[in-house]
Parts: C-alpha cells; structure tokens; sequence
C-alpha cells in the first residue's frame, strides 16, 4: 500500500487548495524562472547598500520554486514523506546553485552572494515546509531562549556599534585564524550563527506556530545586517557591503545544521531524542 501524500489530520481549505495547484504551478513556475535567470540582457532591480533588492528577490523566487516542490510532493508515493522532502530539497538546492553557475554563459552576471542567497530561500522553504516542528527543543528551553535573546542583545548592538569595540573584534578574529579578513567578518559570521540559532530556539511566533517562527527567525537575521551597517555609518564605523554578505553567510550556516537536525529525525527519534513535537 502506497503512503498518503499528506500526513493525518485535518487540513485547512487554504492546503487543500494548495495541494491542488502545487504541481501544475510548479510545472508553470520552474521553466519561466530559468528564463528570467538566463534571458540576456534582462537586470533585477538596482540595490542599494541598504536595501539589497537583488538578494531579496534571489530568496524570495528560489523560496518560492522549493516551496513549490516540496508541496507537489512528487516523490512522495515513491520514497515516503520525510525522504522524499530530502531528496527534493537536494534536487532543488543543486539546481539553485547551477542556475547561478550557468548565467555566466548567458552574459548574465554570476556572483557567490547570489548563490548564498538562493541557497537561503531553499532552505527556508524547506524548515517552513516541516509538518510538525521536528528540531529538538523543551519548552523551558524556548523560554531560556528568549530571555537570552532579550538580555543579550542590547550589549551585542553596543558591540557592534561602538567604533572601540573594533579591536576585540580582531583579536576573536586572529583567536580562530580569521584575521587576515578584517575585523568585522568573521564576528557578523559568528553572530548571525548565533543568533539564528538562539531566536529559533525562542520560538518567536509561539510554540504552536512553528512555520511562521521559521520565516520570523530569518527575516529578522538576514535584514538586521544591513540596518546594522546602516547604524554603522552613523557611528563613523562605516558601511561595508562585505559585511552583510558574511552576516548571510552565517545565516545560511545556522540554516544548514538546522536542515541536518530537521532530516535526522528518523535517527533522532529511534534514539528517544527530541520526540516531543509540536502539531502543525
């Protein structure tokens, strides 16, 4: 008997909906972004240091043809739920990064950044896709989270605000053999890594609402780097572009351990760690 392409339980009239015109969409969506991408000639908006428009829509269309994919659930009847989604997430992980490799041939412009930032709206999708809420956590450990959040981050704006604050930045940047990139990389590295993980693990749309806390936690991260450069600027720090590009880069490493924890389910629960979950 072949598994149900959704798990039990009652589903909304906005999912049904959307398990219906997932796939005829998808088969609509995926052939006119690889145009977009590969037209020649054909420009994004103009970014500013500010507001990256161009990496927004990067997160915002690659998001969307994952999100797309994983709710098609194609594989679903062959490889069951839980490896289906890993597989597609593969799928569509290797094409955003080829996507991006091959617009060099096109006279398009082929950039790592851009490929952070696809990498990024995939793997979004795919923690917002979750059925359940599948990372390991406790709800005292939410709490803890929070509080950590609410007391730690006052003095982690100070920090990088504050033109003085540059030379403890160095010297955590030499500790780890990062110094040779300045200052301010490797510290936005760290501390979007962090914080990533500390305000997903504080549950910021509440326990019931796991979906959203994922879109919450990454919004958050990824548009406070460039608000913080912008303050920077203010500060006579200044505003370096290549410092929101690390911030991403480590947003997008938080985003890959809590893709790996999310796919070891299976391994997790038969090992009775983090079996409590949380219902859609």
């Amino acid at each position: 008997m072949s598994a149900p392409l959704h798990p039990a339980g009652p589903r909304s009239p906005i999912e049904r909906t959307l398990d219906r015109w997932s796939r005829p969409l998808l088969v609509i969506y995926w052939p006119i972004l690889f145009l977009a991408t590969h037209w020649p000639g054909l420009t994004l908006p103009s970014a500013t240091p500010v507001v990256q428009t161009d990496k927004l829509v990067h997160v915002a269309v690659f998001g969307l043809l994952a999100w797309l994919a994983l709710r098609a659930q194609l594989l679903t009847r062959l490889l069951g739920r839980h490896v289906g989604d890993l597989v597609t997430l593969t799928i569509v992980l290797i094409y955003a990064l080829l996507d991006e490799y091959t617009q060099q041939f096109v006279n398009r412009y082929s950039g790592i950044e851009d490929a952070v930032t696809n990498v990024i709206g995939v793997l979004t999708a795919y923690l917002a896709c979750r059925p359940k809420h599948t990372i390991p956590r406790r709800d005292r450990l939410a709490i803890t989270a929070r509080w950590l959040v609410i007391l730690l981050t006052p003095g982690l704006l100070l920090l990088f605000m504050r033109p003085e604050a540059n030379p403890w930045l160095i010297r955590l940047a030499s500790t780890v053999g990062l110094g040779t990139h300045g200052a301010d990389k490797p510290g936005h590295l760290y501390v979007a890594a962090l914080w990533t993980f500390l305000l997903a693990t504080a549950m910021p749309a509440g326990l019931r609402r796991p979906r959203w806390s994922v879109l919450i936690t990454v919004f958050v991260i990824a548009a406070s780097a460039p608000l913080i450069e912008m303050a920077q600027r203010d500060t006579g720090r200044g505003f370096e572009t290549a410092d929101v590009y690390w911030h991403q880069v480590g947003l997008l490493a938080a985003l890959v351990a809590w893709v790996l924890i999310a796919g070891a389910q299976p391994l997790l629960t038969a090992l009775n760690i983090g079996t409590r979950t949380h219902a859609r």
